[in-house]
């Protein structure tokens, strides 16, 4: 069985797919983001740590609506890049 982390990350690496549709800005940019994740609640809350952030507040206040399958106890913490 996977671990908890690795299920939580993929979990929102697909719901980052559907959500980016609705975040394209102009051009293609890399948004860097850190992905806490609740566990038990399957709260995602997502923060920018990459210096161009136009279309990074998109994908974090988007982030904020997600609840993902509890997967235990405990938070994570992971870095993800999207682009949009």
């Amino acid at each position: 069985m996977k671990d908890p982390r690795a299920q939580a990350e993929a979990q929102v690496k697909s719901m980052l797919v559907k959500i980016v549709r609705n975040c394209k800005q102009v051009r293609p940019q890399q948004i860097r983001l850190m992905i806490k994740v609740d566990y038990a609640t399957g709260k995602v809350e997502a923060r920018e740590t990459g210096l161009d952030t136009r279309g990074g507040k998109c994908l974090c206040d988007a982030l904020k609506h997600v609840r993902l399958k509890p997967l235990g106890t405990g938070t994570t913490e992971f870095p993800l890049v999207s682009v949009v």
